[in-house]
């Protein structure tokens, strides 16, 4: 049986402002296009559909439409909710939807379902985890669970796992391998995490909640990672999804990652004013990309941020690295020798990345008039 597996859609993010949905629209179109090539038997989406648990009209219409494309597939879809779904809005009308061989889990209710799908091999069991918390699981059991890997402890045992079968868990939670991820990488950290070692009973674990495609302990424990890059430290990660193939019992599942190019990249670029508008020097970063833009020169620019926009109409963020570097290196006394409105402009500037216009330089020359006088009355 083969399977993609995708996580992370985040239906309805916005980035530094920008609406997200023709992007978003695009990356799943070509999804869609990439599983049909590879011909995928079910779809497992392991959480965070939505980017906020109350998502907006638009963002809701953009799920319906992609579920249709899903549906077309005629494959079996399996959905959880992610921590930032609202499980009970995600599942409205699951019930429904089952028939349509699409199965979305709801909040956990004392047992996780299960989806038995079958193959020349025998059955495979899909099994659909919710997010959960300690305290989302605390009336269902005796005693409260200690921790997180202990809550995801407790709620597998209560289920009958079939180990001479083929099992397959879905599940958004953030996996550590003896309280670390990824080896040695402890970016991550905090208390919620889970042990991989709960998972050990199945032959893939299908994880969402880390955006970046990554194996958590095995390279059949993992997460697909997010199909869009949504911030600028995990461009170097690029768009992807996984598809897995499932043999016989007791032989390894096939990994492979499929890339996806995404309509606009989500990165940081460094350079001078002139050098970062002379598209010759841009390799690999197209003008409309959303860009985070790191401004290396060592005298101020005029109107920069509103120039800069004129080529990249999706600018994140300006970051003025060295332009005051040797402002930062003279003495005290040199600051003293300028006048308070040209140390006015000079941080109007640093804070905005634009020169002070006419208006504003006038409001500043009254201001600091004020602040003057104010001084002399005191001193009188």
């Amino acid at each position: 049986m083969r399977i993609a597996h995708i996580a992370d859609l985040h239906i309805g993010k916005r980035l530094s402002g920008y609406d997200l949905r023709e992007d978003q629209s695009y990356i799943f179109d070509q999804m869609i296009e990439k599983m049909n090539e590879a011909d995928v038997e079910a779809v497992l989406i392991s959480g965070d559909i939505y980017d906020s648990s109350t998502p907006s009209a638009e963002a809701v219409g953009m799920f319906s439409e992609l579920l249709n494309k899903l549906a077309a597939m005629d494959k079996e879809i399996c959905i959880i909710p992610g921590n930032h779904d609202s499980a009970g809005r995600l599942s409205f009308a699951a019930g429904l939807l089952n028939q349509l061989k699409i199965h979305i889990a709801g909040p956990y209710a004392g047992h996780v379902e299960k989806v038995v799908l079958n193959d020349a091999y025998g059955p495979v069991n899909f099994y659909l985890l919710p997010f959960i918390k300690p305290s989302m699981i605390r009336g269902f059991f005796d005693e409260p669970a200690k921790d997180y890997t202990d809550a995801v402890m407790k709620v597998l045992e209560r289920e009958d796992i079939r180990k001479d079968e083929r099992n397959v868990i879905l599940a958004h939670q953030f996996i550590t391998v003896g309280g670390f991820y990824e080896e040695h990488d402890l970016s991550q950290g905090g208390l919620n995490n889970v042990e991989s070692f709960v998972f050990d009973n199945f032959e893939y674990v299908a994880l969402g909640h880390i955006h970046k495609p990554s194996k958590a302990g095995r390279e059949t424990c993992r997460y697909s990672g997010s199909p869009m890059v949504y911030s600028v430290n995990d461009d170097k990660y690029g768009s992807s999804f996984v598809v897995v193939d499932l043999k016989e019992k007791g032989t390894e599942p096939e990994v492979q990652t499929v890339p996806l190019k995404p309509l606009r990249r989500v990165c940081k670029i460094k350079g001078t004013f002139d050098e970062l508008t002379d598209g010759d020097t841009l390799t690999g970063t197209k003008m409309d990309d959303y860009v985070q833009i790191v401004l290396t020169d060592t005298e101020a620019i005029p109107n920069v941020m509103e120039r800069l926009r004129v080529g990249y109409p999706h600018i994140l963020g300006l970051e003025l690295n060295g332009i005051y570097q040797e402002a930062a290196g003279t003495s005290q006394a040199a600051d003293r020798s300028k006048s308070p409105l040209e140390l006015a402009r000079e941080f109007f500037l640093k804070q905005s990345g634009a020169e002070a216009n006419e208006c504003q330089m006038e409001y500043l020359s009254r201001l600091i008039a004020d602040i003057c006088d104010t001084d002399e009355e005191e001193e009188a």
